[in-house]
């Protein structure tokens, strides 16, 4: 049995992995039009900790919703714990701007360069995250495309730091 038997690995929801992805993205999205000439990497934070929160739990709703819909039935418990849990999967991604944040602030830097730090690790955290989970796509070239893919979708939140500033 070798790392990439897929057959081996832990059973997850389908999902999972896109909620991760989509909370890169939405963190990703909240640096990039943070204003820290006039927060503090403090203010930043708590702002893209609390757009990734309303984006989660909307998240969730939308997908308890839709999931209840489509089974014309009430969800199980376990069905709704399942839902909750990959829809928190999104305040996951502020773990890495929070770190870069945190140490930025240790260093006394000021607060664009430290979103601007913190933003440029989420952009490699997603593409290394969708490298990681793509391991089971054949051939690896196929399996560099998404990883491409992630990267030029960070690279436009860069895009959009310069635009909007």
């Amino acid at each position: 049995m070798t790392t990439n038997d897929v057959s081996s690995r832990p059973k997850r929801a389908p999902d999972a992995l896109a909620n991760q992805i989509y909370g890169l993205l939405v963190v990703g999205a909240a640096l990039a039009v943070a204003r820290p000439g006039a927060q503090s990497r403090w203010s930043v934070f708590v702002d893209v900790v609390a757009a990734a929160t309303v984006y989660s739990f909307a998240h969730i709703f939308a997908n308890l919703l839709d999931r209840r819909t489509h089974a014309a039935r009430a969800l199980s418990g376990a069905e709704r714990l399942e839902i909750a849990t990959n829809g928190l999967l999104i305040l996951r991604a502020t773990g890495l701007p929070f770190v870069a944040l945190l140490v930025c602030s240790i260093f006394r830097v000021g607060a664009g360069t430290s979103v601007t730090v913190a933003l440029w690790l989420l952009v490699a955290e997603l593409a290394i995250t969708t490298w990681v989970a793509s391991a089971a796509i054949r051939p690896t070239n196929r399996r560099a495309l998404y990883a491409l893919g992630a990267t030029a979708l960070g690279l436009v939140l860069i895009l959009l730091k310069i635009v909007t500033h």
